[in-house]
């Protein structure tokens, strides 16, 4: 390689300038401590080569050279070789110190501290993230020792450690951001979902021990960890407001054992929790549905998930679970209802039977099973605490009760002679009565039924 080499003398002393075949250009003070070291090492003709940058060093410096940089610090001068001078950041504060945990060696500077691994890269802690490091205890600490150097992402810089990750966010508008720790299996989670997608850390990893969970938040969303099911994520581009607004991890849902999930009919979102769910018939998060979601729980979310939930009859909730009263709860689906309460459990009402108990057919009770369509003729049925529903398309939708009830039930119900009914009871000069395909039963003023055919 052809250098040029030339001396000037001014009045700070005697600078020695060169020039590389690159068009490079390098200096040194002859006269300093460190120009003073460089030439004991043989100068441009030694195992550092020529200066690679012009700088002052009547103070502190660190000049680099081709193979190595020297670091000028109160009149002692120390060598900085690779992977140090790669990595690290300021003045150096003294030699490398090896013999370390793992086969590292170790070399302070005023800016950072930066570790030779056992297999010859090198790593450096520096900045905030090395103050922040530094107050755990640095290497001996809960983190131990850098695995990798400081990486920079959408929402910050990130930095590995043995025992987790520290990440500062970008400070919007100035504002200082914290340094925060990223551990276990929160950790992990943010791996696996990403920082561009959580952001930066907004606050520490807290844990709730009488729960046995554990949960930290980001600028996009919150973690959650439980022993039973681990780490998983829930967005705020998706159904972190409304989680939170039930309780989150401590509410009735309880904490998240999913992902979120776009996979539902027509491209609509679900996520599952330990006793719910929610869920969104769009992933257009900004419309009303979207934004907020419906959650499905308890009794009625269990009997919504044997239905198959969203690819099941009944489709996307449409409103919460609503309990009038603490034993009488109900929630309404795109196409029906479920019903609950401690003596019929969980049932599905819909179609044409839904609608006319919901339209005055309460008398016959709450239903005490799903819909039945195993009538003849593709006909349903439906049994209620107090009578039957019975649909067929012939003859619509009529329920059949107390005394009537029992008398259908001798004539063999729609598989009889009488069909389906026809008609609600209703009242005539000579007693109760109502109609059926194939005659009418009659509850006269005696007591007792008689069927009149057709």
């Amino acid at each position: 390689m052809i250098r040029s080499a030339c001396s000037l003398t001014l009045g700070g002393g005697t600078w020695r300038f060169t020039q590389l075949s690159s068009g490079v250009l390098g200096g040194y003070q002859t006269t300093t401590a460190l120009g003073k070291d460089y030439a004991a090492r043989g100068a441009e003709n030694g195992p550092l080569g020529y200066p690679t940058k012009i700088v002052d060093c009547t103070s502190d410096c660190r000049v680099p050279f081709e193979n190595a940089d020297l670091s000028q610090s109160q009149g002692v001068v120390l060598l900085i070789q690779e992977p140090y001078r790669s990595v690290a950041i300021g003045i150096a504060t003294g030699d490398p110190v090896c013999g370390i945990a793992g086969g590292r060696c170790r070399q302070t500077f005023t800016d950072s501290v930066a570790y030779k691994l056992s297999d010859g890269t090198g790593v450096a802690v520096s900045g905030t993230i090395r103050a922040r490091w530094t107050a755990l205890g640095g290497e001996t600490g809960s983190l131990g020792f850098p695995l990798a150097n400081a990486v920079s992402t959408a929402s910050g810089l990130q930095q590995q450690f043995q025992g987790g990750y520290l990440a500062e966010g970008y400070a919007p508008y100035g504002s200082p951001r914290p340094v925060v720790v990223i551990k276990g299996g929160i950790l992990g989670r943010y791996l696996i979902t990403g920082a561009n997608t959580l952001g930066a850390p907004a606050e520490a990893e807290t844990c709730n021990a009488a729960h046995n969970l554990c949960s930290q938040g980001f600028d996009n969303g919150r973690i959650w960890w439980s022993s039973a099911v681990g780490a998983h994520s829930v967005l705020f581009i998706g159904f972190l407001t409304t989680y939170q607004n039930r309780g989150a991890a401590t509410g009735p849902l309880g904490y998240p054992r999913t992902e979120l999930q776009c996979n539902g009919p027509n491209g609509g979102c679900h996520q599952e929790f330990r006793s719910g769910a929610l869920w969104s018939p769009t992933s257009d998060w900004g419309s009303a549905f979207g934004m907020y979601g419906m959650a499905t729980h308890g009794a009625i979310g269990g009997k919504y998930a044997s239905l198959n939930s969203a690819w099941g009859t009944l489709g996307y909730p449409s409103y919460e679970e609503d309990c009038p009263v603490s034993t009488i709860c109900h929630q309404d689906f795109r196409n029906g209802q479920i019903w609950w309460t401690p003596g019929t459990g969980a049932n599905m009402l819909r179609g044409g039977i839904g609608a006319a108990w919901n339209n005055g057919g309460q008398l016959v009770g709450f239903p005490t099973q799903d819909e039945q369509c195993s009538g003849p003729r593709a006909g349903c049925y439906q049994w209620f605490q107090k009578g039957i529903y019975w649909w067929s398309s012939q003859s619509g939708v009529h329920p059949v009760k107390d005394g009537f009830k029992a008398a259908y039930e001798r004539l063999g119900w729609a598989w009889g002679r009488l069909g389906y009914p026809t008609s609600d009871e209703y009242w005539t000069n000579s007693g109760s009565r109502q109609d059926f395909q194939g005659g009418s039963l009659l509850w006269n003023w005696n007591g007792y039924a008689i069927v009149i055919w057709r």
